[in-house]
């Protein structure tokens, strides 16, 4: 678990500013119980819980957990949104790697992330 020691701002491509309060407790980038010993391990050796895309999940885990009057494909688009921008390397492109990163990301939580929606 993880706590946000200090409030982040994003201001969305559509103009909707987005935070997280200092405080929020999360835990970065969490996966359904079942999976923790299954896959989770090695889960973790590709994507561990704090890397590049870590800001975009900490915005994704705050909207599922407080909606702010917004839809999961907002917040779940919202992540991607946030990941790209991460993405970006000096030559302003996204690498492949990085992009299947951000692929993989919402492909997980669109088709998994009900059950955390509706908590």
């Amino acid at each position: 678990m993880y706590q946000i020691l200090e409030p982040i701002k994003y201001l969305t491509k559509s103009g909707k500013e987005i935070g997280i309060d200092t405080g929020f407790i999360l835990d970065f980038a969490s996966t359904p119980w079942w999976l923790h010993f299954r896959i989770l391990r090695w889960l973790h050796l590709w994507y561990p819980p704090i890397g590049w895309y870590t800001i975009g999940v900490a915005f994704h885990d705050q909207g599922y957990r407080h909606h702010d009057d917004e839809s999961r494909v907002w917040w779940d688009n919202i992540m991607v949104e946030i990941m790209e921008i991460l993405a970006i390397e000096e030559d302003g492109r996204i690498t492949k790697r990085k992009q299947k990163t951000i692929d993989r990301f919402y492909w997980a939580v669109t088709n998994f992330g009900a059950k955390s929606w509706n908590k």
